[in-house]
This record gives C-alpha cells, sequence and structure tokens, in this order.
C-alpha cells in the first residue's frame, strides 16, 4: 500500500481544526448569545437540518416502494395518495436550503458582534421560514390523506404488507413535517424578538443624549 500524501494530510488536519474552530464559535454563541438568537441558531444549524436528513431518508424508502409496487398498483388510487406524499416531501426538501438558512445566520451573527442591525436580511429570512412552514403543512396534509386510504385497505386486509410499510413511512413524514412547522414558527417569534430589541437599543440611544441633559437614567426593558 501506498504511503499517505503529506499535503492531504495537512489539508485533513487544516479542515479537521477549522471545523473544530466553527463549532466552538457556536458553542460560545449558544452560551453567550441573547435567547432569541440562540433559539435561531437551534433552529438553523440543528433543527431543521436534521428534519430534513430525516426526511430525504424516508423519501428515499418510498421511492424504492413505489417502484416496487408500481405496476400492480398504478391503477389504484392510494398508490396516488403514496405518489402526491413523495412530491410533497421532494418539493419540501427542495424549499428548505439549509445552506442559505446558514448564510442568513452567519449575517446575524456578524451584526451581533457590532455591524449596524440594519444589515440583517429579516425579510429573506421571513420569506424562508414561512414558505418553508406552508410547505411542511402541505406534506402533514398529503401524508394524513394517504394514510387515511391505507388504513381503509388494512382494514380489508388488502395488501397488507405494502399497506404496513406505507402506514409507518407515513406516519414517520407527518411526524417529521411537524418538526420543521415547529422550528419554522420557533424562528420566526426569534426574528419578532431581535427585531423589537434592536428597536429598543435604537430608542435607547435616541433618548439617553436627551434625557443626560437633565441628569436622568433611562429605563428601558431588555430581553
Amino acid at each position: 500500500s501506498q504511503a499517505p500524501c503529506p499535503a492531504k494530510i495537512g489539508r485533513d488536519l487544516q479542515n479537521k481544526m477549522t471545523s473544530i474552530a466553527d463549532a466552538s464559535e457556536r458553542i460560545v454563541l449558544k452560551v453567550n448569545a441573547p435567547v432569541p438568537l440562540r433559539r435561531l441558531v437551534v433552529v438553523c444549524e440543528e433543527r431543521i437540518p436534521a428534519a430534513c436528513q430525516s426526511l430525504a431518508n424516508e423519501r428515499s424508502i418510498i421511492g424504492r416502494l413505489l417502484y416496487k409496487h408500481f405496476l400492480s398498483h398504478r391503477r389504484h388510487s392510494h398508490l396516488g395518495r403514496l405518489q402526491q406524499a413523495f412530491k410533497g416531501v421532494d418539493a419540501l426538501l427542495n424549499c428548505c436550503n439549509t445552506n442559505t438558512l446558514r448564510d442568513l445566520l452567519n449575517g446575524f451573527v456578524k451584526t451581533m458582534e457590532g455591524a449596524d442591525h440594519k444589515d440583517r436580511n429579516v425579510d429573506e429570512f421571513s420569506r424562508i421560514f414561512g414558505a418553508t412552514r406552508e410547505q411542511a403543512v402541505a406534506v402533514q396534509s398529503k401524508a394524513q390523506a394517504a394514510c387515511k386510504v391505507f388504513c381503509g385497505l388494512l382494514a380489508k386486509q388488502f395488501f397488507v404488507p405494502f399497506s404496513l410499510a406505507a402506514c409507518a413511512l407515513l406516519g414517520r413524514v407527518f411526524a417529521l413535517a411537524g418538526e420543521i412547522v415547529e422550528a419554522a414558527e420557533t424562528g420566526n417569534s426569534a426574528l419578532a424578538s431581535l427585531s423589537m430589541h434592536d428597536k429598543q437599543i435604537e430608542c435607547q440611544k435616541e433618548v439617553t443624549p436627551v434625557l443626560a441633559l437633565g441628569g436622568l437614567k433611562p429605563v428601558f426593558e431588555t430581553e
């Protein structure tokens, strides 16, 4: 066997050190940042990516199930319902761009370190969360409708192995889509709290010089 290339070893070591440094920065951020920003970090870096990864795994299994049973069930409504749920999951995964979420989150982190808060793209963040929530709710509806059809088949003892597998997968899809819905709502709530926090800081900057002339100190409620 050939000896490993020193240049490749150096690149791998540098990549690992970069990953460790990024992880350390995220840990410090979660400890020291305001509560809304910590929630936003968890949503963008943990909850939505983890749910999307699990959904991608379920989608691949549903795809194999559809491929296996397509010829014998192609004229039945239950297969059409399962195909609709599969396409819904595919659309949701296309909508959940985790790389975009991380880029927007990095912009938020930089602004919290001293840059102007007006540089934050809050509208784009809200748009992504809103579109993601809408797609996730649609997936839940499609999964529930498909599961209802397969439960009817199970009650009549029709296609029992196929129906059991489909119900299990659809239940998992429904739960993961619900997790994404909750994560998107939490993200929007965190954005609203951060915007309110910025407004309070701006108001404090505007009022403090005026009150300082009279020897007064302003009192603001900040989270």
